[in-house]
């Protein structure tokens, strides 16, 4: 395979740091899938408490509340610009 031991060293350590690499990349991706897919649900349930009017001082409300604010609070700033006459404040 390879005549000189040095190169062949070279290439097997510059393969393992990219499968290193590689790992932690879909590592990461798999992280952030499963948080994107926790935070749809969150948003989901804002949806249904928003059209249920359930009570705003119950701590799961609050808590969903607190978690979605942010997120929605910047999507309200610059939806009017694209909605027109669509009322989405209860969203």
């Amino acid at each position: 395979m390879c005549e000189l031991a040095q190169p062949c060293l070279v290439r097997d350590e510059r393969n393992r740091e990219m499968f290193i690499l590689a790992n932690f990349i879909i590592a990461t991706a798999q992280v952030l899938d499963f948080l994107l897919w926790v935070y749809q649900w969150i948003l989901i349930a804002r949806v249904v408490i928003s059209w249920i009017d359930a009570d705003p001082y119950n701590p799961i409300v609050r808590f969903i509340y607190n978690l979605t604010e942010p997120v929605l609070e910047r999507v309200r700033e610059r939806l009017p610009l694209i909605a027109g006459g669509f009322d989405l404040r209860r969203i």
